[in-house]
């Protein structure tokens, strides 16, 4: 990602979206439209965010052409519905990609100049130290969206299976 690339977030107002947005942005400098509801959009913009779309009112990827990468944090998008939304040699990043999208991303980047990004993230000291500095410096917020008690550990799980959560869910040890 470079500066003044178009981002799309897609799942912007929760956990991974959040952080995605914010890196995006301020890491680098790109121009971000979140996707998330129309309840969420003043936490996607305060993020950093430039734009929402309420995922209720207008799909985003009907914009053909118009973004750098595309980031799906919810596991809603395919790769056939996302490839006419990215620029030449934009980059589709599957955070949430299931095993078939995973085994057709060789023949989508194969057949087209774009590329599929997805699979299994193995944390890297440098990224971990990276995020670190960002909090320090005030760059970088998680967003908590709600708290459980360790005894309510059910009603969490509930809360994040429910795919309309903002922010991380966050389970108190004692």
């Amino acid at each position: 990602m470079k500066k003044g690339d178009k981002v799309l977030v897609i799942g912007a107002s929760g956990a991974v979206g959040s952080a995605a947005v914010q890196i995006a942005k301020r890491t680098f400098g790109a121009s971000v439209t979140g996707v998330a509801s129309r309840a969420n959009a003043d936490v996607v913009l305060s993020l950093g965010a430039d734009e929402v779309v309420d995922y209720a009112e207008r799909d985003a990827l009907l914009q053909r052409g118009a973004y750098d990468v595309v980031v799906d944090t919810v596991g809603d998008v395919t790769m056939a519905r996302a490839w006419p939304a990215l620029k030449p040699h934009g980059r589709l990043v599957l955070v949430a990609g299931d095993l078939s999208q995973l085994a057709r991303m060789p023949l989508y980047a194969l057949a087209s100049n774009k590329k599929v990004v997805g699979g299994p993230y193995v944390p890297v000291a440098s990224d971990m130290q990276a995020l670190r500095d960002m909090v320090l410096r005030g760059e970088f917020r998680p967003l908590v969206g709600r708290t459980f008690a360790f005894e309510q550990i059910c009603a969490a799980h509930e809360a994040v299976d429910s795919r309309h959560k903002r922010g991380s869910v966050v389970v108190k040890l004692v």
